[in-house]
């Protein structure tokens, strides 16, 4: 049995009771300790975002345009 000041594990230095206290400390933590399949997931799933992003903005684009068009149409048969 372990005493709360005691190090849970050596190779990380962190006692039991450590906080992560910082947005930079948690990152910090996850980039070390985490599986390399969840980075790999990570970064596909954010180029993902981005094409959707991408996707949403041509797609407002091409509505806004359609729009435009519309109303030029319209314009023109009053």
């Amino acid at each position: 049995v372990l005493s709360p000041g005691s190090v849970y594990r050596p190779e990380w230095g962190v006692t039991n009771g450590s906080l992560l206290d910082t947005p930079a400390a948690c990152h910090d933590l996850v980039d070390h300790v985490a599986p390399p399949g969840l980075q790999v997931n990570n970064e596909r799933l954010s180029q993902q975002v981005v094409t959707l992003k991408e996707q949403v903005s041509g797609e407002e684009k091409l509505k806004a345009a359609f729009e435009e068009f519309k109303q030029y149409e319209d314009d023109r048969v009053e």
